[in-house]
């Protein structure tokens, strides 16, 4: 059994009470200060209609064109359509100028709200914080704060740094990138298309991880060059000083050498002048 009530000026002008269907011939037009709706005599209006034309379902005191309200966890819209599948608008929302719809929550009263000017644009008035997070018509998006995804790291990340991981050379990896022409954990990417950004986010690290494994290892190997090349020069000092002192000692000889020469000279003059005076006598 349901009830309806015509309201004018706070009383009830006329009641009518159906028990059955109703079937009616003529057009039925209504003209009252307010209509309301309960399911029994016993409870409460269910449905309000004001006389500004706001809609009350579960409240008489409708604050929108169409407010529902319950107190008991079940307040919710549905719009369903159960005819075969195809794709439907169900959902519009028309406005001369912005358009702009809220999620508030009345314990905390954060306060999301999405709203279109030439792009789409998500606040966070509660906070005072602004513009969270627009998308222009081109399809570029800025988002104010960090990004995170729950993507899998399918590449494997940190797990390059087990001991037990079998990680190819630097020849390996530089065959394989020239061969394929993209780097192995990335994988390849399309100049035009849709990319995956958390396979492509977590490829890239496994790939900067291996750099860095990389110029450690070459860090190091330069380290031990470094180090014999010290190590050659001091044994090239080492011989500079004793090539130094060979020079010296050559040098000191061949002064003897020239003394003796010149001595020796001199012995065989005399000794000739010696050899001529005996000869005459």
């Amino acid at each position: 059994m349901m009830t309806v009530r015509h309201s004018a000026i706070g009383k009830f002008v006329r009641r009518h009470q159906f028990t059955s269907k109703i079937h009616c011939s003529q057009k039925l037009v209504l003209i009252v200060a307010g209509l309301s709706m309960v399911a029994s005599p016993t409870q409460g209006q269910s449905m309000r209609v004001d006389p500004d034309g706001n809609v009350g379902i579960g409240t008489t005191s409708p604050t929108a064109s169409l407010h529902v309200q319950r107190d008991d966890g079940t307040a919710a819209v549905l719009v369903e359509e159960t005819a075969s599948p195809a794709r439907r608008n169900m959902f519009v929302l028309r406005n001369n100028g912005e358009v702009t719809f809220d999620l508030k929550r009345s314990d905390t009263d954060a306060n999301w709200q999405f709203l279109n000017n030439e792009f789409f644009v998500i606040n966070r008035n509660d906070r005072g914080s602004g513009t969270e997070f627009y998308l222009d018509e081109a399809g570029n998006g800025t988002f104010e704060g960090e990004v995170f995804t729950s993507g899998t790291c399918v590449s494997g990340c940190d797990i390059v740094f087990d001991p037990t991981y079998d990680l190819e050379s630097i020849e390996e990896h530089a065959e394989y990138m020239w061969k394929h022409s993209h780097l192995k954990g990335v994988g390849p990417t399309p100049e035009k298309g849709s990319i995956n950004l958390s396979r492509k986010t977590v490829g890239l690290l496994n790939e900067l991880e291996k750099a860095h494994i990389y110029i450690e290892q070459l860090h190091s190997e330069s380290t031990e060059i470094e180090v014999e090349v010290a190590e050659l020069k001091v044994r090239n000092n080492d011989l500079q000083r004793h090539i130094n002192g060979l020079k010296a000692r050559n040098s000191e000889l061949q002064q003897r050498l020239a003394t003796m020469g010149a001595e020796l000279t001199d012995r065989v003059a005399k000794l000739e002048v010696m050899l001529v005076g005996n000869v005459r006598q």
